[in-house]
């Protein structure tokens, strides 16, 4: 609440609904969030650049947290909704990365110190259009399930990292490729850590659950890609990569002016992108 002021003054009216991409996203909550619960198998086909098929897959779908606030629409508009979500996020992804801190190091206060930056961090705030970037919900405890796998190497355990990937990519398809490739460098430093062939072949069965869950998902993507027959190159991706600077120039009000005074522009191109 203190971090993003005065937002929770007004969650019905206040937002980044300034910002193209707000506006997107708060209308791809409000279609999804209907179409998910009336018509789920027409759900890529968005009432957009009519008559192209699959039009949602020219972005995010953000399939999960829209099902989740849909009731919020009609109680309280799309700008309520995509700040419930929004909120709802931070706070429930703190918590997660708070759980994963505590579990691997046993110190309360490093925990609290983890959630507190994960769920608030200056990364947060420079990009409060990008609802997809920030429902991080099922990432910290993905790999928290994975812990216990570890822990004690069961199906069920593998099974549940597999659910925690899946849920991820159904809230963000950009975060849920982030995820799953956390989880294979994660899985390729178990197999130095003594991991046995039938343990990965039960992660393995983990993966594949994810992937039945998104397979109906991921393949609109697969068929405007083709259609597009472009995707961005590790060149473009690089010109908004984040460097060491990008973290102390992404200041709220409270200290955005001063890093603004004494950071090089040239240094920052686009700050945490």
């Amino acid at each position: 609440v203190t971090m993003s002021w005065p937002l929770a003054r007004d969650l019905a009216h206040t937002g980044p609904m300034d910002r193209p991409d707000g506006r997107l996203n708060a209308w791809i909550l409000a279609y999804v969030g209907e179409t998910a619960w009336s018509a789920p198998f027409r759900l890529f086909q968005a009432p957009n650049f009519h008559p192209l098929p699959d039009a949602l897959a020219f972005s995010e779908n953000l399939l999960l947290p829209a099902a989740v606030v849909a009731p919020l629409q009609r109680l309280g508009g799309p700008v309520l909704a995509y700040n419930v979500a929004l909120l709802g996020s931070l706070l429930l992804s703190g918590l997660g990365a708070q759980l994963l801190v505590r579990r691997v190091s046993g110190d309360r206060w490093a925990a609290f110190v983890a959630g507190a930056y994960f769920a608030a961090g200056p990364h947060r705030w420079t990009r409060l259009s990008h609802l997809h970037a920030q429902v991080t919900v099922f990432l910290p405890l993905a790999l928290l399930l994975l812990d216990r796998f570890w822990e004690r190497r069961t199906l069920r355990r593998a099974l549940a990292v597999g659910l925690a990937l899946a849920l991820q990519g159904l809230a963000s398809v950009y975060l849920g490729a982030i995820t799953a490739a956390a989880l294979t460098v994660a899985v390729a430093v178990a197999l130095f850590g003594g991991l046995k062939v039938r343990e990965l072949a039960r992660l393995a069965a983990g993966f594949l659950l994810a992937a039945a869950i998104l397979w109906p998902v991921m393949r609109p993507y697969l068929r405007m890609r083709a259609f597009q027959g472009q995707e961005f190159t590790l060149e473009t991706v690089s010109t908004y990569a984040a460097s060491l600077p990008s973290y102390a120039a992404a200041g709220t009000t409270a200290w955005g002016w001063l890093s603004q005074r004494l950071l090089d522009p040239s240094l920052v191109r686009d700050t945490l992108f």
